[in-house]
């Protein structure tokens, strides 16, 4: 029973988050080359592959049917599309303390940084 609620949750998380879901449309496919074969009995599936896949999007008479084949059009699935929201940033002003201006302090006027003690790192040693 665990192993069975686990393949539906995998199934069901890789069909709804990837484009595994274009695997549903293989009977079009096979509809679809049965109704070039009616037309053309001499086509063969590699043929049929390539006259749909290798030359691009071909703009003819059966251009819907064409775009209904898997991996043809790129279908979004839904929980992908909410990760590209992308929130707007909100910026927030206090009316109380316009005019105020703080001093920031620089880290080389730190009192704690000294030069001498980071170039002398550097120096040959020196004997007495």
């Amino acid at each position: 029973m665990k192993k069975t609620i686990a393949i539906l949750f995998v199934s069901l998380y890789l069909f709804s988050t990837t484009q595994l879901s274009e695997l549903l449309k293989i009977p079009i496919l096979v509809e679809h080359y049965m109704e070039h074969r009616h037309e053309n009995d001499k086509i063969t599936l590699w043929d049929f592959l390539c006259l749909h896949y290798a030359n691009g999007n071909i703009h003819d008479a059966d251009y819907d049917r064409d775009m209904q084949l898997p991996f043809k059009a790129l279908t979004y699935p839904v929980v992908a599309c909410i990760s590209f929201i992308i929130p707007t940033p909100i910026s927030f002003t206090n009316p109380l303390n316009t005019n105020r201006v703080e001093k920031q302090q620089a880290f080389y006027e730190s009192p704690d940084y000294i030069s001498l003690y980071l170039s002398s790192i550097w120096q040959p040693p020196r004997f007495c």
